[in-house]
């Protein structure tokens, strides 16, 4: 049974996880002045709490994520099966 969201709280929390990606599209939890490197982790657990959440991924188109080699995997949402 999902625990229902007061409105304000589920605001806030699609807030938070916008604030968190980057401009190249992926997302990264921490913030660092030199150091703001999406990563896999964080995007998919970004993209998992959208669709929790039931809500719409922004700049899905450029959601992505790296396989470490410094290549970019562009179907990360495919991870999650969306």
């Amino acid at each position: 049974m999902a625990i229902p969201l007061i409105p304000d709280h589920l605001a806030k929390a699609l807030k938070y996880l916008m604030s968190k990606q980057r401009q190249n599209g992926g997302f990264c939890a921490y913030k660092m002045e030199y150091l703001e490197e999406p990563n896999s982790r964080d995007t998919f657990f970004a993209v998992a709490s959208f669709q929790l959440l039931e809500a719409a991924i922004p700049d899905r188109d450029r959601v992505y994520v790296s396989d470490g080699s410094g290549r970019i995997c562009p179907d990360a949402l495919s991870l999650t099966g969306y």
